[in-house]
């Protein structure tokens, strides 16, 4: 039903599928094509890239730096693997990148203007309404629904007593990640004060489903997850200076880092827990080991990985990052995420109207939880999802040929100037803003 979706729904419902997937469909769950191993959530993407080149619908979008840069990720990946440890692996590099290149040009193609972006939003607040449910059977009864379909287990997880609800996702930690990246976009819905019952409708159901499902991960990812959602959105009114704070940001980090006997990874990790039983440590030693290796996976990475006892769980996008493609690939994901910044920088300049003011930023610290997020767990599964999705609707927001001029086009809508029209266009108004839809 989801790849029928996919070709035939109009563009502003084609994310839900994606979404629907994975909520509701255990990373377990697979089949093979010709050898080739595909989970459902890989399927979906790949198949709504193969609808985003079918309809051109990436006819319009400049290829920029930041696409450059996702790409010589993804191959910087693949070429390393080739190298150091032969076809074998090489081949299941690329399966294991299906998801985010095919999530991230997704994002780019299908997300015009920020009614999409609200669109998607309502998806989500519905989807997670059932996913919600079962976080909650789950705390009462240890019972997990999602395993009568197969690769979830029938009882809930204990840790220091305490369930950890999962549903169908690969694992706790990245069903609170997932949650908490939510949150900060349905924040914006809430703060926007609209008329529109359905805009406050999704704000506040979506907002109630991401702290149910994270807080019952029973997480200390997933709480400071939420914390950050909700600390970004204090530098809100603040937002012409994020610059000035970054850079301010950047230099108590360092000062922090280098004034601190076990350095800034250190401090987070070994002295800030919200859950007893958290594995702060283990993830403190990852960024050892990876520092204190550096001669063995600079250049391409490496296929010896056992830098130390915590490398047997490599909870860590980074790390993973560069340990699978080196320096290179390391350097490369962290200009992804710079770009994507700039990208929101610019929609929030060229904003006008608070409500859209308000979901750019919200978008951007929502962005800000995920990259957080993941310096604690990897990005396997649905956990792709709000760091490459994202990633793509932000620079699309922030790109001078589709996001800013829709934004202009709304700016001189409000004027009375704007007339509805155009191959990328709906006819009518948005029922979340009023505003004729560019």
């Amino acid at each position: 039903m989801s790849f029928i979706w996919s070709f035939f729904a109009p563009r502003r419902y084609l994310l839900w599928p994606i979404i629907m997937i994975a909520c509701l469909i255990s990373p377990a769950q697979r089949f093979a094509v010709m050898g080739l191993d595909f989970h459902f959530l890989r399927a979906i993407s790949f198949v709504m890239l193969i609808r985003v080149l079918v309809f051109r619908d990436l006819k319009d979008v400049r290829f920029g730096k930041a696409d450059a840069f996702v790409v010589g990720l993804m191959l910087t990946i693949i070429l390393c693997t080739l190298v150091r440890a032969g076809f074998n692996p090489a081949l299941s590099a690329c399966g294991k990148i299906i998801e985010p290149f095919s999530l991230y040009f997704v994002g780019r193609a299908l997300v015009r203007t920020l009614d999409d972006v609200r669109y998607m939003l309502v998806g989500v607040s519905l989807i997670g309404i059932p996913v919600a449910i079962s976080f909650t059977v789950e705390q009462y009864t240890r019972y997990n629904f999602f395993s009568v379909f197969g690769g979830i287990p029938e009882m809930t997880v204990i840790r220091d007593g305490k369930l950890r609800s999962q549903g169908s996702f690969v694992h706790p930690i990245t069903a609170g990640v997932f949650w908490a990246s939510f949150s900060p976009l349905f924040i914006s819905q809430i703060l926007t004060k609209h008329k529109s019952f359905l805009i406050l409708i999704i704000g506040w159901v979506g907002f109630a489903v991401c702290i149910v499902c994270a807080l019952m991960t029973n997480s200390s990812t997933s709480i400071a997850g939420l914390l950050i959602g909700l600390a970004g959105w204090c530098f809100y009114r603040f937002r012409n200076n994020l610059r000035t704070i970054f850079w301010f940001c950047v230099f108590v980090g360092a000062f922090l880092h280098f004034g601190s006997q076990s350095g800034l990874h250190g401090l987070i990790f070994t002295r800030i827990s919200f859950v007893s039983g958290s594995t702060g440590y283990h993830r403190y030693m990852l960024f050892e080991g990876l520092l204190n290796n550096a001669q063995k996976w600079f250049l391409m990475g490496t296929n010896d990985r056992m830098f130390n006892r915590s490398f047997i769980d490599i909870c860590n996008h980074y790390v993973l990052v560069a340990l699978d493609g080196g320096i290179v690939a390391l350097t490369l994901q962290i200009a992804i995420i710079i770009m994507a910044f700039k990208a929101v920088g610019r929609a929030l300049k060229a904003s006008s109207d608070r409500s859209d003011s308000l979901l750019i930023f919200g978008l951007g610290v929502a962005f800000l939880t995920a990259i957080a997020s993941f310096t604690a767990v990897s990005s396997m599964g649905e956990g792709v999802i709000p760091l490459f999705l994202f990633a793509g609707i932000m620079i699309t927001l922030g790109d001078p040929a589709i996001g800013l001029k829709n934004l202009g086009r709304s700016k001189n809508g409000q004027n009375g100037t704007f007339k509805t029209g155009g191959p990328s266009s709906n006819s009518g108004k948005s029922p979340f803003t009023g505003r004729a839809q560019g």
